[in-house]
């Protein structure tokens, strides 16, 4: 794989996803994140959620992947909230919390603003994303597997 396609631009129709690889070794990490949601919104968390994994199957692929117990319950509980995702809050978390409450299943620019309610903001969501840098872990998805290889 050459360092071109691994440094290739996002477009419009790259999907993006959380990649939560990327929080090993940041100072916060990814379950802090979820612990912090799952509080702000009231959600207990039993204590066999901090540390279990579940199999989640994706509707449309039929693909298995193995996530936190807890992210699901973030998902799944206070995912559904109608300030889970406002206006008020800053594009990054927007866009944090929408692909957290889609399952974190990769989203374009185009699905991630019109799930945050800001359907004229493709490009600043692209432009942000796309950049070298990485906010909460939020990743273009073709980026992190050619990364890989």
């Amino acid at each position: 794989m050459s360092v071109l396609s691994r440094l290739a631009k996002p477009t419009p129709d790259t999907p993006f996803h959380i990649d939560v690889s990327w929080w090993d070794g940041q100072i916060r990490d990814f379950h802090s994140e979820l612990r912090e949601l799952a509080h702000k919104f009231g959600l207990e968390i039993p204590e066999s959620a901090r540390h279990e994994t579940i199999d989640s199957i994706d509707p449309l692929t039929a693909q298995v992947t193995t996530i936190s117990a807890l992210q699901y319950l973030v998902q799944t509980q206070c995912g559904n909230h109608p300030e889970f995702v406002n206006g008020n809050m800053s594009l990054v978390d927007a866009v944090f919390r929408a692909l957290l409450k889609n399952g974190n299943h990769p989203m374009t620019p185009l699905q991630l603003a019109e799930s945050i309610g800001r359907p004229n903001q493709v490009d600043t969501i692209l432009r942000t994303l796309g950049s070298r840098q990485v906010y909460k872990g939020i990743r273009p998805i073709e980026l992190v597997r050619n990364s890989r290889n």
